[in-house]
């Protein structure tokens, strides 16, 4: 949530959402609520725990895969 205040701040973030599907849960922030999200952090069940169980997507690609929250939100940080 504090990367989260940063950005809203800083008004990159306007909006986020929370969606919930068989085998994951995703968070999404969003700079405008009509508009895609720009980054979504998915939280995958144990079937994708080898490829990594947290997932950074943009723009429908996924460009980071870890296996704890904490390193998707340093490279978010770093971005």
């Amino acid at each position: 949530m504090g990367l989260y205040a940063e950005k809203s701040l800083r008004g990159e973030w306007r909006h986020s959402s929370l969606d919930q599907r068989y085998g994951m849960i995703a968070y999404a922030v969003h700079a405008d609520p009509l508009d895609h999200p720009l980054y979504v952090i998915a939280k995958c069940d144990r079937a994708h725990r080898a490829k990594g169980k947290y997932v950074l997507i943009s723009q429908k690609r996924r460009i980071k895969q870890a296996h704890s929250l904490a390193e998707i939100i340093l490279f978010l940080k770093s971005l």
